[in-house]
């Protein structure tokens, strides 16, 4: 049962709110638009030309209907009067929408304020219920927002009104994915492997725009970023999911410190900064290939096809060390394992490809320590017998 004090629906809210961000900035036209949150109202799109403001309303669990009193409309209009009275908003040249979820109750004033009734709109029969309403009403919950309005000049008002619109019975939060993956149907066949991909990149740009670490997200970055992710998905090219190390993170390299991969680098002396390399690398080469292998983008069959590449390159390298050392001398054996795997792995590193054009390092070493992993590859030139299969 949810708790009378659940969050989940204001939760939501925000997180509606960054979507319809999404949604909108994607289908601007003007390329130099701009798009912010929470800077002029819960959404802005700046064209330079003009200005439209965005309030926007989930209800998820609480069933709700506009009328004259409703406090998604009052809250509203006191965010914009407020606007107005400071000087960020102009009520002669900006757009005012609400989009809310809610539905307009027939005949109420949310109801004359709807799309497509600009032309006909009575301005001056709206204000004066508008009037009325804040003349009558007794709540307090709304009091703050019928003297904001109130306060306005008659010429602001009326101003205002003329260029609000009410979309009611709005999209909710799934549908304004639905309405984005169609938006970016033609950049990819993966439409939603890129959503997934370009929504994750949105939301961390949208809390550096919160945080003040950036003044807004134009049109032009967001379809410079769909291209690039679309990018990924081509027949000769994958995404890099993967693109941060792990090495500055003991959280994640603890799991691994026991893996036979790493004895086997451990078994020719190298030390802990090589290491934790290793581990980074196989970490994100183990997690990348899992996720494409999910998302279908490659087959098992390419895993091995791969693999298999790895390991005769391996053969051809690794042969050369392991005819020529002798196996009774430990310290020459060691030495020779560490330059052969520092020369082939480190400072250069075998250039076999799982896609042509994905040519991530990481990939590379993390799939011949999952190879490592398994003793099917070594760096030892007796690994074969020192290590036991865990």
């Amino acid at each position: 049962m949810d708790s009378i004090f659940s969050a989940s629906e204001p939760s939501l809210g925000y997180l509606y709110q960054v979507r319809y961000g999404l949604m909108l900035i994607i289908s601007q036209a003007n390329e130099d638009a701009r798009l912010l949150l929470e800077k002029i109202d819960d959404i802005s799109i700046d064209t330079l030309n003009s200005l439209q403001v965005y309030q926007t309303k989930l209800h998820i669990t609480s069933v709700a209907n506009l009328t004259n009193a409703s406090t998604d409309l009052w809250k509203t209009l006191r965010v914009w009067s407020e606007g107005i009275k400071s000087g960020m908003l102009n009520p002669s040249t900006d757009l005012f929408n609400l989009i809310t979820t809610a539905t307009a109750s027939t005949d109420t004033i949310p109801y004359k304020l709807r799309q497509n009734t600009q032309k006909d709109r009575d301005v001056d029969g709206i204000l004066t219920g508008l009037k009325d309403v804040a003349a009558s009403s007794v709540s307090t919950t709304n009091k703050p927002a019928y003297d904001s309005f109130l306060s306005l000049s008659e010429d602001q008002q009326k101003s205002l009104i003329k260029n609000i619109t009410v979309i009611d019975a709005s999209i909710d939060i799934n549908e304004a994915k639905v309405l984005i993956l169609h938006e970016i149907r033609h950049y990819s066949l993966k439409k939603d492997s890129l959503y997934e991909r370009l929504e994750g990149w949105f939301i961390g740009q949208a809390i550096l725009h919160l945080q003040g670490l950036r003044d807004f997200i134009t049109a032009k970055e967001v379809s410079t970023k769909i291209l690039d992710i679309a990018d990924g998905f081509k027949s000769d090219n994958l995404p890099n999911d993967f693109n941060m190390s792990i090495t500055a993170d003991e959280a994640q390299l603890g799991p691994y410190r026991n893996k036979l991969f790493v004895k086997q680098i451990e078994l020719i002396g190298s030390g802990q900064k090589v290491i934790n390399n290793a581990i980074s690398d196989y970490h994100r080469s183990f997690s990348q290939k899992s996720k494409w292998l999910r998302e279908g983008l490659i087959y098992p069959d390419d895993e091995i096809t791969y693999d298999r590449q790895l390991k005769e390159d391996w053969e051809r390298k690794f042969s050369i060390i392991a005819d020529s050392v002798n196996t009774d001398d430990d310290e020459l054996q060691k030495t020779k394992g560490k330059t052969f795997f520092e020369t082939h792995y480190i400072t250069q590193y075998p250039q076999i490809h799982i896609k042509e054009r994905f040519k991530e390092q990481y990939m590379v070493t993390g799939s011949c320590h999952m190879l490592a992993d398994k003793k099917e590859v070594g760096w030892h030139p007796n690994f074969d017998n020192k290590l036991t299969t865990t």
